[in-house]
């Protein structure tokens, strides 16, 4: 098919979607749409329990089983009698390109709100489909991309924001909030959020790796090379040494990697040209170990990365560099795929 053809076609059939959308009878119905379909994107759906008091929460005039026929043939029952959308690009144009952010967010919350009445950890304490729903709405590479613009960034915040209080005896709901925090640059904050996170869950492994990368970064926006940018250095390097010592070698989390381009990168912005070159040394030799037992990109890039640091005393900054094309890169993945 002509890629003119096939262009056509594609802006016929979101406009089909957009004006489908747009002439739903009220706010009240396209709640329940955004309710239906932002749980299809989680792949799992919606329970009707769920749905309705969701949907009670967000509604002004209309009810449930009003909505229900007025959205009927876009919002369908799946398996196990679970609310689902008609299909997922339709969910993803609607939220990307038609609804206000606004709504977006609210709907959210809603949906996170059924959750607040379960035992932590909430997904252990409820089914799996449910568990894995609220996983999704909290995940903060879902989140991420709700933010349009950087004038909705405060509108999303709040889906976080919301629940400081009901989950805040959940490590996984802090450890999304802290990863969002990062994801937006706000790194001193993500600090507080990714320690609530490991008080909530002391044994998640993820969440230590991710305050220790935090540090890390804290560290290397620090305008000096003073006292607390030390500690916060001294403190990651500790945690992930600790870790790579432990290494599971079913993990897919290199805490190496994570020092090489954190750590020696934080030092090099500092100036600290020898030190930088003694822990490049370290790394290098316990990278080029890993890397013989499990063949891995990533393994790969920080041996790459030091050996030129320690043969030209280059260094790539990928701290000031990566973030934006990484981002990218993970909203073309959500767009493609949808957030597991």
């Amino acid at each position: 098919m002509p890629a003119s053809k096939e262009t056509t076609e594609g802006e016929q059939f979101t406009k089909v979607i957009t004006n489908e959308f747009s002439g739903l009878p009220d706010d009240d119905s396209r709640a329940l749409v955004l309710l239906a379909g932002i749980a299809t994107l989680a792949r799992v759906g919606i329970s009707p329990g769920a749905i309705r008091e969701a949907y009670e929460k967000l509604s002004t005039r209309r009810s449930f089983d009003e909505a229900a026929r007025a959205t009927e043939g876009i919002v369908l029952k799946g398996q196990g009698g679970r609310f689902i959308a008609r299909h997922e690009l339709y969910v993803r144009h609607i939220i990307e390109n038609v609804a206000d952010l606004r709504t977006v967010a609210s709907v959210v919350i809603e949906a996170l709100r059924t959750f607040t009445k379960y035992r932590h950890p909430i997904y252990k304490n409820v089914d799996r489909f449910d568990g894995i729903l609220f996983r999704f709405l909290l995940n903060h590479n879902f989140v991420r991309t709700l933010v349009r613009q950087k004038t909705g960034v405060e509108e999303v915040l709040r889906i976080y924001e919301s629940f400081e209080i009901e989950f805040q005896l959940d490590g996984h709901f802090w450890l999304q909030y802290g990863q969002f925090l990062v994801e937006i640059g706000r790194i001193e904050p993500a600090l507080r959020v990714l320690q609530k996170s490991i008080e909530a869950y002391p044994d998640n492994e993820f969440a230590t790796h991710a305050l220790a990368d935090v540090q890390l970064k804290a560290a290397y926006r620090r305008s000096l090379y003073d006292a607390e940018a030390r500690t916060l250095m001294g403190d990651a390097v500790k945690t992930l040494l600790e870790q790579d010592a432990r290494l599971d070698w079913e993990s897919d989390q290199y805490p190496i990697v994570t020092l090489t381009f954190g750590h020696i990168g934080a030092l090099v912005k500092h100036k600290q040209i020898s030190a930088a070159k003694e822990a490049a040394t370290q790394y290098f030799d316990r990278v080029q170990r890993l890397g013989k037992r499990r063949h891995n990109g990533h393994l790969q890039a920080a041996q790459d990365s030091l050996l030129r640091f320690l043969s030209t005393g280059e260094w790539v900054d990928k701290l000031a560099t990566n973030g934006r094309r990484k981002q990218a890169g993970r909203n073309r993945r959500f767009r493609k795929r949808g957030v597991r």
